[in-house]
């Protein structure tokens, strides 16, 4: 064990420190002290870098968060809001995985809003023809004429009007 007294380097197995300084002095002045390795602009290297590695993930972010919030805006004021938001999470979800997921959660809940539309649609029109079937088979008991099969007999009050 070492004593208080005893200095680092007299052990002969140590390496003297005169050869670690002499390779430190012989390396120029000049390129230890380059100017953008100085401490303030150190900061705005990092900074660069940065943006260098990530500007596109950046600007993706950038122009798809507008869209999205352009579209909020565009709900209440005139425009197709709704279209302005899906196309911004779609340039979101080119880069994040939450806006992925919203707009496939979007997607789908779209999906469901069409499907029940469209059984609406089917429903209403199936409800149509029965209604008609139905008047044909009162018009045939009745012997009278139903009122689909009379001809559309366009208004008198139509054909008079002239334009001046």
């Amino acid at each position: 064990m070492r004593r208080r007294t005893e200095v680092w380097g007299d052990d002969p197995s140590e390496r003297d420190a005169d050869a670690t300084i002499a390779e430190l002095s012989t390396e120029d002045l000049a390129q230890q002290r380059r100017w953008h390795d100085h401490r303030i602009v150190f900061p705005l290297k990092v900074v660069a870098r940065f943006l260098a590695r990530n500007g596109k993930r950046i600007g993706i972010a950038v122009v798809g968060g507008f869209l999205v919030v352009a579209g909020i805006a565009l709900l209440v004021l005139p425009g197709p809001g709704w279209l302005v938001i899906f196309l911004g999470l779609g340039i979101l979800a080119t880069e994040f995985v939450w806006a992925e997921r919203l707009l496939n959660k979007a997607k789908e809940k779209a999906q469901q809003a069409k499907t029940k539309v469209l059984e609406r649609k089917a429903l209403r029109t199936s409800r149509k023809a029965d209604r008609r079937v139905s008047e044909l088979a009162a018009a045939d008991r009745h012997g009278a004429p139903s009122p689909s099969s009379e001809p559309d007999t366009p208004d008198a009050d139509e054909d008079d009007v002239e334009t001046a």
